[in-house]
């Protein structure tokens, strides 16, 4: 089985650039999960963007999931009280969740029989607010209810660590992928 997501940060000041996050750690509990934070705003004056997409297979036992949120301590690690939303994909269907409420967004069930599932989230933002949100999957648009007037909570500018996450039997050699960009730049001519 094969675990990949691939994400697209965009930055103020940041020079486009990608990378691999180093390989997930080997699964030490019963329960198979595996983590890594990583920072998204890499010295950024802030996230003026948010385009990310998993690929994974669909499974009964398996969780893949990017939590974003603020950092408040500096210590690298995403606690939950630091969390601002959870997406990914939960034991058979797709899921968006505000952390802090626990307020969930549950797409339909879209089947468990290991087929290759992708997610995939596009945040239109300007003037580090949200201004629209696009989420699809390997059949096309998804959360349709809540795209279609996204709330607020759904974007934070001030975001800037996530957590990856996979859990399950069924989940075999993942591995991120991350790419930073700018979206573009303003002159201000006087």
């Amino acid at each position: 089985m094969r675990f990949a997501v691939a994400m697209a940060m965009a930055g103020l000041v940041l020079p486009g650039f990608g990378r691999t996050v180093p390989q997930l750690p080997s699964w030490e509990m019963a329960d198979t999960e595996v983590s890594v934070c990583q920072t998204i705003d890499e010295g950024a004056v802030g996230v003026c963007g948010l385009d990310f997409r998993l690929e994974f297979s669909g499974t009964a036992s398996n969780n893949v999931e990017v939590v974003l949120g603020r950092d408040a301590d500096g210590d690298g690690n995403l606690s939950f009280e630091e969390s601002g939303i959870r997406v990914g994909w939960d034991c058979g269907r797709y899921f968006i969740e505000r952390v802090c409420s626990g307020e969930r967004f549950d797409e339909l069930t879209v089947g468990t029989n290991g087929l290759e599932r992708i997610l995939g989230w596009t945040c239109a933002v300007k003037r580090h607010r949200m201004r629209g949100l696009a989420v699809t999957n390997e059949v096309g648009g998804a959360f349709t209810a809540i795209t279609a007037e996204p709330p607020e909570w759904l974007y934070d500018p001030s975001w800037n660590l996530m957590r990856l996450t996979a859990r399950g039997t069924d989940v075999l050699d993942e591995h991120f992928d991350i790419d930073v960009r700018n979206r573009g730049f303003l002159i201000h001519l006087r």
